[in-house]
């Protein structure tokens, strides 16, 4: 998401997307931006050997020099056919370190590619850039931070939002449905709310653990209350319907792109007490402590029956998102880290 608000920040560049899947969501959304999107094949052979003399010959027959890699992932793959001379920004999204393996991996890589190439680490918050710091494959590279931007029509989704009297019953949350996330916390918080209340929960996304989550619905009888619309390709269309949204996450969470978004859109956000969140909605958004389903009943209890004081947050948290997550100024600063004012 973070690409695709780039590309449509910046109409006026031209933009190929390389990516080694071309069955993601994104895929269509960075199309219709206008951006050339290819697939460079073999992403999944042995070590991406395959795919990295693949990525040599775009690089190649592109003439690359510039470059924003919105993955660390494969870093010395990425960067081994690029000169010293190309401007290259790495974005950092997520926090947590490396896997043992995944240590290995890089390390061989680098030893056997030896990139020269030394790129920007661009991290979305302060304890993603901090996590980079902990990691030898970014040893020695420059990090800055930039936070991630909530796209134009969550915006305007904002400026058109209606706000009807009545308490805050229909919630939502949007994210992968991985162990990154914490959505075994919220739906177990959802078991604990009074019935009178009213709440309902619809849950955008898909993972790894969506069997085991749709399993614990089924368990708790939660089947009324809690819903699950898959990854949809547009989830303004559900955030439309929703009174507020909340967050359930780990310490290992980069940013929450979702949530920025969710303020952009004038909704009310009941988070995880966590430093990054705390980062990204300051005191605009309710705050439940992690891993705790009790607390987030509680909050989302209290948020319920008070809608009025509701309201005025989900307008402060749109004020903190234009003042800190417009995509424009988000993409002026990927151009100023790539050297760049105007992209030719």
């Amino acid at each position: 998401m973070a690409a695709l608000a780039f590309v449509q920040a910046v109409p006026e560049a031209t933009h190929v997307i390389a990516t080694g899947d071309l069955s993601g969501p994104a895929v269509p959304l960075w199309r219709e931006a206008g951006a050339e999107v290819m697939e460079i094949p073999s992403w999944g052979s042995y070590m991406g050997l395959s795919w990295a003399r693949n990525w040599g010959c775009f690089v190649r027959a592109r003439d690359v020099r510039h470059l924003i890699c919105w993955s660390p992932t494969r870093l010395p793959l990425l960067l081994a056919p690029l000169s010293k001379d190309v401007r290259c920004v790495v974005h950092l999204g997520n926090v947590g370190r490396m896997s043992l393996r995944a240590r290995a991996q890089d390390g061989l890589m680098r030893t056997i590619f030896r990139p020269c190439n030394r790129p920007v680490i661009v991290a979305c918050s302060r304890p993603a850039s901090d996590s980079a710091a902990a990691e030898a494959g970014f040893a020695g590279f420059e990090k800055i931070v930039i936070p991630n931007p909530a796209r134009s029509v969550f915006f305007e989704a904002g400026t058109a939002r209606q706000q009807e009297e009545g308490a805050f019953r229909k919630w939502g949350m949007v994210a992968r449905l991985d162990k990154l996330k914490d959505h075994r916390c919220l739906i177990e918080a959802m078991a604990l709310l009074p019935d009178e209340l009213g709440l309902s929960l619809e849950i955008v996304g898909e993972g790894l653990l969506g069997e085991s989550l749709r399993r614990l619905v089924s368990q708790l009888g939660l089947g009324s209350k809690v819903s699950f619309l898959g990854a949809l390709p547009d989830p303004l269309t559900a955030l439309r319907r929703w009174d507020g949204f909340v967050f359930s996450t780990t310490p290992a969470e980069g940013f929450g792109i979702a949530v920025a978004e969710a303020m952009a859109a004038g909704l009310p956000c009941v988070l995880s007490d966590l430093p990054v969140m705390h980062e990204v909605a300051g005191d605009e958004a309710y705050y439940a402590t992690a891993g705790s389903p009790a607390a987030f009943a509680a909050v989302l209890a209290e948020v319920a029956r008070d809608p009025a004081a509701a309201r005025i947050k989900g307008q402060s948290a749109r004020a903190r998102a234009r003042r800190l997550y417009d995509a424009r100024a988000f993409a002026e600063s990927y151009q100023a880290a790539l050297g760049l004012r105007n992209i030719p």
